[in-house]
């Protein structure tokens, strides 16, 4: 929900127009909150409000569309002061369950996405962080969004991530990296373990998403799986 997909947009109109090129191709909707500019664990309070603000307009538009489900990124902590994480989790946990039942209200459930390993510290990035958070709004529809490839970058397995999280995983992203940055990169072009994967994810029967950059790489990668699933 970014531009040009932003929720002001959506809920002024251009929501018809989304619906009926999905509805005419037979195709269910996803949604993903935006996550530039929003950070729900802000140590700065106005900036986390406002990110709350954003993300519950989020959810409002997406009940309009008929979309039972938004996932969501739940913030981070900037490096100079990850002295200052606890804070953060804090403000993570206050928007996080003011969100979820927010969220319980509209019949919408949220959806918890692991990240990627960066310069700032990711609040919800070892698989032990999500499920304690997934674990603890699951009363709220919580279930967690597994990014194989933020897995990737953590220095974990990824196959471990989806040992650990397996009964709460809702909703799976698929992409490929080198192990050391977030670069999107179609199947088979970076050190994603995906044989192991594969035959695991052919057991799974949530949703699936292929994250990529470009058609060509969303064919390349789709034809890849085709082999195990």
């Amino acid at each position: 929900m970014e531009d040009p997909y932003s929720s002001e947009s959506l809920a002024n109109g251009q929501a018809k127009d989304v619906l009926d090129v999905v509805r005419s191709h037979g195709l269910r909707l996803t949604l993903h909150a935006p996550y530039h500019d929003i950070n729900i664990a802000s140590l700065k309070e106005p900036i986390r409000r406002a990110s709350v603000d954003i993300l519950k307009h989020c959810i409002e538009v997406a009940r309009q569309m008929d979309v039972d489900a938004l996932v969501v990124h739940t913030g981070k902590c900037p490096e100079d002061q990850v002295a200052r994480v606890e804070l953060a989790r804090e403000r993570m946990a206050a928007s996080l369950f003011e969100l979820a039942t927010f969220a319980s209200d509209f019949g919408v459930r949220l959806g918890i996405e692991n990240k990627q390993r960066a310069s700032d510290r990711e609040l919800i990035l070892y698989p032990e962080e999500q499920l304690e958070w997934v674990s603890a709004l699951k009363d709220l529809g919580a279930f967690s969004v597994l990014d194989l490839g933020h897995a990737n970058t953590t220095g974990r397995s990824p196959v471990e991530y989806l040992d650990i999280l397996w009964d709460t995983i809702g909703e799976i992203h698929l992409h490929d990296n080198r192990g050391t940055a977030d670069e999107h990169l179609p199947l088979g072009e970076g050190t994603l373990p995906l044989d192991s994967i594969l035959k695991r994810i052919s057991e799974f029967d949530g949703t699936v998403i292929l994250e990529l950059k470009s058609l060509d790489a969303l064919q390349e990668s789709a034809v890849l799986l085709t082999r195990f699933i």
